[in-house]
């Protein structure tokens, strides 16, 4: 039975053999994967097979693959080239793809290409706003896309800090400004020194050498920080060093130092001491010191040194729940775990070989899995100081800081022969008593150091390991070769084979490959170190894998006398920062040659802003005198007026003069409503049919009595073949009324104005171009003053230098609405010559049909019978009410007011039918506007009331408004002040109708 289970477990297994074979084959049989594989800086660099491959994208395609299983087969060239491959079938992955629907655009800097893509065959992959990455999947390899969204899925899950590792790691902290704001520059111009408290005897992290001088990994960081933020020529670090951390965290508060270091990384913690604290700097891990084997209920009662604030705090805020043995000092925490008392005490692990050698033998650490972050602390409200630390450690990166702790760890766990038979007095003496014994004692306690300064190497190599650092030394012995020994990581940082053992072939391996150029600063850096410098280099190093690469290697060297030199040092790769810190300084001469570029268009920006105020200055200047003289004398006549009311005559040539000026002042106002209207876009043509000659003998008419006024000889001449044709009747005789304004105010007695029209050919079918040249004898204007004829504000002259009244508007709303017609205007003028302005504008034809109607639409209505009308006026300003019902009054109409809108439709709704001949409704009003009940009325069920005439009559005297009631359905439009003659006219219009 036993022989047949046998053989059945063997047939068994040997099918799985098959099936995992089989497996194996269809594997290796798998159809590889192209890829497009352009040249991108920092994206996929190294488009050749044999070139070292790096970049975002490559190593992200990398990490897709351990989920997939797929293998590279990539297709260099450009990106159009493969993008064409790409769509013609022969490529299956095209990386950097990113967008929407039917549009893809390529994902890496400087690229600006859309391309027509099918969605349903693209993955975005990285969603970051600053760097968005999609896969673009070939349709004959529908079955990747399928697999690719499941590899997604599972990056997420497993390495959810993939993608913000690889954007830091490629393309760094680019966007950290160095510039120093205006309140960080003014601290630094106040602060020549930046003083830094630091604890004693803490290294690796802060301390005092030999000499008495600071020492420790705090020395780099500020040394680095500074740097970095080009400060180190302009603040000189000052430190200063305290014996206890409160008295540190106390000269702080009391403002005596700046800066205080290490202050361990708690948020409660630096509430509680009143202080700020950076990220991070530097961790430590922490180890467990006990008796016995360890098990996690030694962490139940831990002994803890009062008077060490930071690991108080660390035990407060780690372990809430255990029970704390206090004690005075770090030697009674050990001495009351060697009693029993406490099942531990938590150690800095860089320090725990030194604490308890010697009578604390008996003692066993173990590294518990928790660190300790340390953080520069600074005053609370000291916002400068902190902001300027935490962006130094931004730019500098913290991951550096860890490397070099290795410069001072190694002195806390080297031991040599000297101090271990220091340490053991005792034992020497007793030497002499008992050879045997003692020399057995000897022995157990060096293999102890030996254990406990092994444990500590690898505690170290490992820390050092883990920051990507190789170790070595180098041994130049006089008639010797140069040797080099190496740790793990220094023999794969040097890509060396596993059977390259021997020291000297090692040195050769790292020297030989030393590039050229960089051959005179090694030397410089080994004779630095012989001078007794702490020196470190950056230099290119050529990796028998990875191609040319930048290295840092750093030391010191030890004098051997009678043999010669042995050099300690670090060595590891750097060179994406060197490429990053590339970018960066390209980067920055980019963006200070924008800068120069951008405040260059500033300048001119600013001086033409200049010359605008300063345009818009003189111009209220002259407005507040044009206002004031005009508002003057009216003020004056009134005072005549009333003076001499029993002289009628004498009154009424006051009351014209008034007139006069009220005209004025109404152009003035009109002028300067125009153009702020013009300028916001609120101007629309509306065009209706028109004859030529008509129209220019409709302007020609309102100018006759000037003209004869001052003797001017006017000259008019019109060739044109078509006649009739659109146009917007209001804004072009505005355009021409300010241009002849200008020529008749400016030509002397007895000058010549010319107004000449010409129709020229048209390209558009339907359409002709009419030029005019109004041309005249008059002032001229300078040479400096034409260019700026349109500008707004703009006057040559003012009223008190001219004698001539006017805005400094006309010419600018003219440029505007010959602009809005889509025509142009120019200027030509000499100073005591005369100007000549020549104005050209497409029209669209009328056809023969439709001039005759509007010839039948201008003939003039016979005026009707107006006594008896009874008018509904609808007004809410008393003094406008008693105007116009005297003034209507007068004329025999019968008037009626409603004080607002909703009044006014009561009114109408109450009286019978018939019984109001015409409204004369306001638009601004309160409690119901004009246009609203203008459409109640209308909606009446009445059809006699609801067809009642609606006038208009409004201080809303711009086209719009015009627009705007007829919309709401009034009759006509009648803008204020109201002339008497046009309102006559408009009443008899309507109620004739």
């Amino acid at each position: 039975m036993r022989r047949k289970i046998r053989a059945v477990m063997a047939c068994l297994l040997f099918c799985l053999v098959l099936t995992g074979l089989a497996q194996a084959a269809e594997l290796s049989a798998q159809q590889p994967v192209r890829v497009a594989y352009f040249e991108a800086e920092a994206f996929q660099e190294g488009t050749a097979d044999d070139a070292v491959k790096s970049g975002y994208s490559y190593e992200l395609l990398h990490k897709i693959s351990n989920y997939t299983g797929w293998i590279y087969e990539y297709v260099y060239g450009s990106w159009d080239e493969l993008y064409q491959q790409y769509r013609d079938g022969q490529i299956d992955l095209f990386p950097g793809m990113e967008g929407h629907a039917e549009v893809v655009e390529s994902g890496w800097p400087g690229r600006e290409q859309d391309l027509a893509a099918d969605e349903e065959n693209w993955l975005r992959i990285d969603e970051s706003e600053e760097l968005g990455y999609g896969l673009a999947v070939s349709p004959a390899r529908a079955e990747l896309l399928e697999q690719l969204q499941e590899a997604r899925i599972r990056l997420d899950e497993d390495q959810p800090e993939l993608f913000h590792e690889l954007r830091q790691r490629y393309y760094g902290t680019d966007e950290i400004r160095t510039e120093l704001s205006e309140e960080e520059e003014q601290w630094v111009r106040e602060h020549e020194q930046l003083t830094i408290g630091f604890v004693d005897d803490y290294l690796p992290f802060s301390g005092r050498d030999e000499n008495g001088d600071p020492s420790g990994v705090m020395m780099d960081i500020v040394g680095q920080l500074l740097t970095a933020m080009e400060l180190d020529e302009r603040i000189t670090p000052n430190y200063v060093c305290y014996t206890s951390y409160n008295d540190m965290v106390a000269a702080l508060g009391g403002g005596e130092i700046d800066v205080a270091f290490p202050v361990m990384k708690s948020v409660w913690h630096a509430e509680q001491s009143g202080m700020m604290e950076t990220d991070a700097l530097v961790y430590s891990s922490l180890s467990a010191v006990y008796t016995g084997s360890f098990s996690l209920e030694k962490l139940d009662r831990i002994a803890v040194n009062r008077n060490a604030v930071l690991q108080a705090v660390f035990m407060k805020e780690s372990y809430p729940e255990s029970e704390i043995i206090w004690c005075n000092s770090q030697t009674e925490c050990l001495d009351a775990v060697r009693r029993g008392e406490a099942g531990c005490t938590l150690y800095n692990s860089t320090r725990i070989h030194e604490a308890i050698t010697g009578k604390y033998e008996g003692l066993n650490e173990m590294t518990i899995g928790k660190s300790i972050g340390f953080s520069f602390g600074v005053r609370k409200g000291n916002m400068t100081e902190f902001l300027l630390l935490s962006r130094g450690l931004r730019l500098v990166g913290t991951d550096k800081f860890s490397q070099l702790m290795y410069r001072y760890v190694d002195g806390n766990i080297t031991w040599s022969l000297e101090e271990v038979l220091k340490e053991n007095a005792l034992t020497v003496l007793g030497l002499v008593l008992a050879v045997s014994f003692v020399v057995l004692s000897v022995i157990l306690v060096l293999l102890r150091k030996a254990k406990l300064a092994e444990a500590a190497i690898r505690e170290t190599d490992t820390i050092i390991t883990n920051a990507n650092m190789g170790i070595w030394n180098i041994y130049l012995f006089d008639g010797e070769k140069p040797r080099m020994k190496a740790n793990g990581k220094m023999r794969e940082l040097l890509s060396l084979p596993a059977q390259v053992t021997d020291e000297a072939e090692i040195y050769q391996a790292w020297y030989d490959r030393i590039k050229p150029e960089s051959l005179e600063s090694v030397h410089a850096s080994v004779e630095n170190m012989k001078q007794g410098v702490r020196d470190e280099n950056t230099y290119l190093w050529m990796d028998p894998v990875k191609g040319e690469q930048y290295v840092r290697c750093g030391g010191v060297a030890e004098k051997v006398p009678g043999k010669g030199w042995i050099l300690r040092g670090y060595h590891y790769n750097v060179h994406d920062e060197v490429l990053r810190d590339q970018r960066r300084a390209r980067q920055l001469s980019q963006a200070l040659a924008d800068t120069e570029e951008t405040a260059a268009k500033l300048k001119v920006a600013l001086d033409a802003a200049k010359v605008a105020d300063q345009a818009k200055t003189d111009f209220l200047f002259s407005m507040s005198h044009d206002i004031r003289t005009p508002m003057n004398v009216i003020i004056g006549y009134m005072d005549l007026i009333a003076k001499h009311l029993d002289d009628k005559e004498l009154v009424k040539g006051y009351i014209e003069k008034v007139q006069t000026i009220n005209a004025f002042l109404l152009s003035l106002i009109n002028n300067v409503l125009d153009m702020a209207r013009i300028s916001s876009g609120k101007i629309a043509l509306v065009e209706r049919c028109q004859n030529v000659y008509q129209f220019n003998n409709s302007i020609a008419d309102m100018f006759d009595g000037q003209m004869r006024a001052k003797n001017l000889n006017f000259q008019r001449d019109i060739q044109v073949e078509h006649a009739e044709v659109y146009v917007d009747e209001t804004k072009l005789r505005e355009v021409f009324l300010n241009i002849l304004s200008n020529a008749v105010k400016y030509t002397p007695e007895g000058g010549r104005i010319s107004m000449k029209v010409r129709e020229l050919p048209s390209e558009r079918e339907g359409y002709v171009v009419y030029q005019t040249v109004i041309e005249d004898t008059g002032k001229g204007m300078s040479e400096e003053f034409l260019p700026h004829l349109f500008e707004e504000f703009s006057r040559e002259y003012s009223s008190t230098e001219s004698r001539i009244e006017g805005t400094g508007l006309g010419m600018p709303i003219v440029k505007k609405l010959v602009d809005a017609m889509q025509g142009t205007i120019t200027a030509d003028s000499r100073v005591g010559e005369g100007t000549r302005i020549t104005i050209t504008l497409p029209h669209r034809m009328a056809e023969e049909d439709l001039a005759q109607e509007r010839q039948g639409e201008c003939e003039e209505l016979l005026p009707n019978q107006l006594t008896g009308r009874r008018v509904l006026l609808a007004e809410d300003n008393d003094l406008n009410a008693e105007i116009a019902i005297t003034l209507l009054s007068e004329e025999g109409l019968v008037i009626e007011r409603a004080v607002n809108g909703s009044v006014c439709v009561e009114m109408l709704k109450q009286a019978q039918a018939g019984y109001y001949d015409v409204v004369l409704m306001d638009i601004q009003m309160p409690v119901m506007d004009g246009y609203e009940a203008t459409r109640q009325i209308r909606a009446l069920a009445d059809p006699e009331k609801a067809g009642i005439p609606i006038l208009a009559m409004t201080a809303n005297a711009f086209e719009e408004d015009r627009q705007n009631a007829f919309a709401a359905g009034m009759n006509g439009h009648l803008a204020k002040p109201i002339e008497m003659g046009k309102l006559l006219s408009m009443l008899t219009e309507v109620i004739g109708q």
